[in-house]
């Protein structure tokens, strides 16, 4: 494992700005490592300039990295068999996992679980395995004791995952859109679909007289739930890459509420 943290800092006559950013890799993954760095070093100086909240209302919002792993985290989390099991979840093999397969209007999603070490902790031989194929799951994944209560094959637990990219390029997907590039603390619940936080940093994308403007907000929150977005969500082509989540860099949610001014 390659993992660390640093802190990158902006200094302006009228604010102090520190943003913290960790890193984790299965290996030295020096590409990854310098992206997230020339980001941090912007995002830094972007929060500095940035003083207000966006108004408030319903925005196309964007996000990235580990943000976007942690709302497709939602679909490996309700297919794990203690949640099959205590009945907090209703997928099944076979079943369509983004709600209503009729309703779909954005990409599905296809996800595989990826084996970050050769047994479990029970001795179960790990390999990676399709968890969704096109919105449709395949796998239950569990130890041997919910295995048995549920009558199916142990497959050991997961904690990685790949997700296909999508069709659109990165700034492509921004016209329009409001990118949140960091938050305070966003979160996903696996329980309720629902996800949020606070806003740190976020821009603003919008066309005036054939050119596009930039506009940087810091404050406000978003709002939104799984169930809502994901017949919608439109993946990027540019790829993001850590120890437990591999997959599209971007995602765009449409219809999020957001507090702000």
């Amino acid at each position: 494992n390659f993992n660390g943290e640093f802190v990158t800092q902006a200094i302006t006559e009228t604010q102090d700005v520190g943003i913290h950013t960790a890193f984790s890799y299965n290996d030295p993954d020096r590409d990854q490592l310098k992206a997230k760095v020339s980001t941090a070093l912007a995002t830094a100086y972007d929060r500095a300039e940035a003083t207000k909240a966006a108004s408030a209302g319903k925005y196309d919002v964007i996000l990235t990295g580990e943000n976007l792993a942690m709302v497709l985290r939602y679909y490996t989390e309700r297919s794990r068999g203690a949640m099959v099991y205590a009945g907090y979840s209703t997928f099944k093999e076979g079943c369509f996992i983004q709600g209503n397969e009729e309703e779909i209007q954005g990409e599905r999603v296809n996800i595989t679980l990826k084996a970050t070490q050769p047994y479990s902790a029970e001795g179960i031989a790990m390999k990676d395995r399709i968890l969704a194929e096109n919105g449709v799951l395949k796998t239950i994944h569990c130890g041997k004791r919910f295995a048995d209560y549920l009558g199916i094959d142990a497959t050991g637990d997961y904690g990685a995952f790949e997700c296909n990219c999508g069709s659109e390029n990165f700034d492509e997907m921004k016209n329009g859109a409001l990118y949140v590039s960091v938050f305070s603390d966003f979160q996903m619940d696996s329980y309720t679909g629902q996800f949020g936080g606070e806003i740190r940093l976020a821009y603003l994308f919008e066309e005036k007289d054939g050119e596009t403007v930039v506009k940087k907000f810091t404050g406000g929150s978003i709002n939104g739930s799984i169930f809502d977005v994901q017949k919608t969500m439109v993946f990027s082509k540019e790829r993001y890459k850590d120890d437990s989540y591999e997959g599209p860099f971007a995602v765009k949610l449409k219809n999020i509420s957001i507090a702000g001014e």
